[in-house]
Parts: structure tokens; C-alpha cells; sequence
């Protein structure tokens, strides 16, 4: 290797290590970020829960910062209008039951009632589980979200979704109806009903995966590694009686 070969490798591997410690740098002060917000999350979810209005009201002074928070609501559901949204239970793949509640706040809120087995996707197949009349949930506030790589497009021809898309369940679902439709989800956190399913999941602020620590490992690792290599090819290129204590031209 020339010593303009190598001038530039050593340039690259410079620039090369300062990238890859900038970002395991900001991997770092992206898990104390986490980790703070983790903890916020799981003190509002162990909280007394707040009316529905009372939600809407912090929403619009905190903009999404309410995610997790306990929430109660009465209304009539209107199973008709159901979605199903897939999900995994226990290593089980099925749906869960996504149902417009018409509120007696004079609001339509969408509510993610809980889990159900391919073969009970069938509102028809689980009557017990479709309370009609009013009722009084109890859940935590959910956001829409977008749709990642590799997650399959929604098919709400089909009644078939795959992320949370907000804005398309709320018109799929005619939620309104004369009624303004509140701008999130609630997920239920306690059965609605006297039959076993749909069955809510356990809903944590821990839900939210704290792996900034590995990545940042993996950054620092990689960064350690290019200069070992570098490390390696200067010895092997003095050895060979190319570079005299360093880099030298000619």
C-alpha cells in the first residue's frame, strides 16, 4: 500500500470513528431520554383515571402528551361499525376489536375492547361478548400510528388493518354521526362484558422497548473495531518497513 493509500485510509478511519461515537453518543442520551419517559408513563398509568372530557381537555393544552393515561367513559357501543385490527396473543395470531362508543360526553371515541381468536373474528360467533345498552370502560389513551416496513396495508374493504391509522378508521367507522370524534384511541383495561372474549391486554408504559443501551454498545463496538483494524494494518505496514514511527511521503 503507497502512503497515499494509506494517508487516505487513515483520514477515513478518523472520519469513520468520530461518526460511529456520535452515534453511540446520541444512542446514549437517547435511552436517559427513554428512560425518563418510560417512568412518566408508568406514574400516569398507575394514576386515578381522568373523565373523558377532562382527557380531551389536557390533549389540546399538551398537544400528544397523554399517552397512557387512564381514561373513563359511558356510552353505547355500536358493534355494527366494528374493525378488526390484527394482533398476536400469546403467541396466537387473531384480532382485536376495534368498536365506536358513542359517548354521553356528546363524543364518538374508538375503543380497542381486546383480543380475539381467528376463528371468534365473527362479531356473530361471541354475542355474549357484544353488550348492548349503556356502558361505563375504563381504559388507557392510545395515538394512531404509521405504517412500518414491513407491515402489510390495510384493508378496510375486507375489515382487515394491520397498524392504527387514525384518520381512516375514524371515516370507516362513520364515527360522528352528528357526534365530533375524539382524537385518539382508548384501549380497554378491564373486560367490558361477562364473556371471555374480546380480552384486553395488559397495556404498560413498558410497552415502549428501552433498547437504546444496545444499539449505543453496538456503535461504541463498531467504532472500536475499524480502529483494531487500523490498528493492526499501521503495525503490519511498519513491520514491513513502509512507516518509520509514522507516516512518511515517497
Amino acid at each position: 500500500m503507497t502512503s497515499t493509500r494509506f494517508l487516505v485510509l487513515t483520514i477515513a478511519t478518523l472520519f469513520g470513528t468520530v461518526f460511529l461515537l456520535g452515534l453511540g453518543t446520541w444512542q446514549v442520551q437517547r435511552m436517559h431520554w427513554k428512560t425518563g419517559l418510560v417512568a412518566k408513563l408508568e406514574a400516569r398509568a398507575a394514576a386515578e383515571p381522568v373523565s373523558l372530557p377532562t382527557a380531551r381537555e389536557m390533549l389540546t393544552r399538551s398537544g400528544d402528551d397523554i399517552r397512557f393515561l387512564r381514561v373513563t367513559a359511558g356510552g353505547r357501543y355500536r358493534h355494527d361499525a366494528e374493525m378488526h385490527l390484527f394482533g398476536i396473543w400469546d403467541k396466537q395470531p387473531g384480532w382485536r376489536v376495534v368498536t365506536p362508543l358513542d359517548a354521553a360526553a356528546g363524543a364518538t371515541v374508538l375503543v380497542i375492547r381486546g383480543f380475539v381468536p381467528e376463528a371468534l373474528k365473527s362479531a356473530d360467533a361471541r354475542k355474549n361478548g357484544q353488550p348492548d345498552g349503556d356502558v361505563e370502560i375504563a381504559g388507557r389513551v392510545r395515538f394512531g400510528e404509521t405504517q412500518g416496513m414491513f407491515t402489510p396495508e390495510n384493508d378496510p374493504e375486507t375489515n382487515q388493518w394491520y397498524w392504527r391509522d387514525f384518520a381512516e378508521m375514524v371515516e370507516r367507522s362513520s364515527a360522528g354521526g352528528g357526534l365530533q370524534s375524539v382524537p385518539f384511541f382508548i384501549e380497554l383495561e378491564a373486560p367490558d362484558h361477562g364473556s371471555e372474549w374480546p380480552r384486553p391486554a395488559p397495556v404498560r408504559a413498558a410497552q415502549l422497548h428501552n433498547r437504546h443501551l444496545g444499539y449505543a454498545l453496538t456503535w461504541f463496538g463498531l467504532a472500536g473495531a475499524l480502529l483494531c483494524i487500523y490498528g493492526l494494518l499501521f503495525r503490519a505496514r511498519r513491520k514491513a518497513g513502509k512507516l518509520e514511527g509514522g507516516p512518511r511521503c515517497g
